[in-house]
């Protein structure tokens, strides 16, 4: 979260001269704000869609403001802090956070459902392989998600993860057979998620990686600071105008 904000003693001078209609400043000024606000906004979205690779719908409508009142003179710009969907479920500043901070990032649901299973380490994260199956916007698909999660049963629900009914069977023989190799293996298949199509060739799915760490990518205080500076004088003489122009 970034915010902007400016205090009634920086406008003294201008509410001297002004007289009575001084009051009309802490109005103008709030407006003023919210533009500047939607502004820093828009541009953080460029960032977000210039440094992202394939941002989702989701991801680009992740921005809020929190909007400037006479009584309190400034706006803030943040990511959605509400969980998105039902029970266990993350909000957009948790799963975003590393881009705007730095550091690591939170673990996804499958990284911790490997864990429990016991196929990789707490501190271990996954990267999907040359081989996975990916959707337009980079990630995992979600039918072969799902085939993964019945193939090594890690589904909570147990009448979700693989059984012998025939629907089952014809998910397996389209996803193939999915296994995770150790590394240590006779047939020195690399530590990973692999499956075998129809004709028995293997294909690397996943790969487990060390906790990766990520540099901040969005500069949300730069771009605030920036565009507060170019952009609320005008905005604020805009405003005031207007506000003194209307006033009763």
């Amino acid at each position: 979260m970034t915010t902007i904000s400016v205090r009634l003693e920086g406008f003294s001078a201008l509410a001297a001269s002004l007289g009575q209609q001084a009051r009309q400043i802490p109005f103008a000024a709030s407006q003023a704000l919210n533009a500047t606000a939607r502004t820093v906004r828009t541009a953080t979205l460029a960032e977000m869609a210039a440094n992202f690779d394939r941002p989702t719908p989701l991801v680009m409508k992740s921005l809020f403001i929190a909007p400037a009142t006479k009584a309190k003179l400034q706006a803030s710009v943040y990511l959605k802090d509400r969980e998105i969907g039902g029970k266990n479920s993350r909000s957009m500043a948790e799963i975003l956070g590393h881009q705007f901070a730095g550091g690591t990032r939170l673990r996804k649901r499958m990284e911790n459902a490997f864990t429990d299973a016991g196929l990789i380490g707490l501190g271990e994260y996954l990267v999907p392989g040359p081989d996975a199956k990916l959707d337009q916007y980079g990630n995992l698909s979600r039918g072969q998600t799902q085939q993964i999660y019945a193939a090594l049963r890690l589904f909570r629900d147990p009448y979700q993860n693989a059984t012998q009914s025939a629907r089952s069977q014809r998910h397996a023989k389209a996803a193939g057979r999915i296994f995770w190799s150790d590394g240590k293996g006779a047939n020195k298949r690399r530590r990973g998620l692999w499956a075998t199509d129809a004709r028995g060739f293997p294909k690397l799915l996943l790969l487990a990686i060390p906790t990766p760490v990520y540099r901040r990518r969005i500069d949300m205080d730069k771009i605030a600071a920036e565009i507060m500076q170019s952009d609320f004088d005008a905005n604020f003489d805009a405003a005031l105008k207007q506000a003194l122009a209307t006033a009763r």
